[in-house]
């Protein structure tokens, strides 16, 4: 039966001990741990009996149990099993609230990307009238232009009909004149 391994940086995950803490532990208590994860030359390797030993060790050592208690500890197959029990229902909580925040975060994520993709929307959209503005204060400001062009047209047609008007209304005089 083949038992399922794990680096010292997934126990690093597991057991959320830093890697020297993981180190010092084994060192320490190598007695209960299995070879390969008392072997750092080949990169440890953790199966779940030591995962159960770094879990005892870290919760002993959180309520200042000193070695020789944590070494009584292990050593005592009773008492040993029934801090494994306790461990197992502490991990089940553990496991329980990694789903829980991983829960929260997936929610949080799916409002960000919603959040994200309305504010891409929004800045599309503002993109679009910033560019209508900008357009339309290029138009307004060649107005001017256009309005001293088309005032030059319309000068240029009031001196035409005042000049065909004259001429008009003063053709009889002019014939006279010139002989015509």
């Amino acid at each position: 039966m083949a038992f399922e391994l794990f680096t010292a940086g997934e126990i690093r995950g597991i057991t959320r001990l830093p890697a020297q803490t993981i180190r010092r532990y084994v060192n320490d208590f190598s007695e209960f741990f299995s070879e390969p994860a008392r072997i750092p030359t080949k990169g440890r390797r953790f199966n779940g009996q030591d995962i159960k030993t770094l879990l005892i060790i870290r919760n002993m050592k959180s309520t200042h149990a000193g070695n020789d208690k944590i070494l009584a500890t292990l050593q005592d197959k009773n008492q040993l099993a029934n801090t494994a029990r306790f461990e197992e229902l502490n991990a089940v909580k553990i496991l329980s609230a990694a789903r829980e925040d991983l829960k929260q975060a997936r929610q949080e994520i799916t409002a960000f990307q919603t959040v994200r993709g309305m504010e891409y929307l929004a800045a599309r959209e503002t993109k679009h009238l910033v560019n209508k503005f900008e357009k339309s204060l290029a138009q307004r400001d060649e107005m001017p232009d256009i309005i001293k062009r088309l005032d030059g047209i319309e000068n240029a047609f009031k001196r035409l009909l005042f000049e065909l008007n004259f001429e008009r209304e003063n053709k009889p005089f002019l014939a006279k004149v010139l002989g015509l």
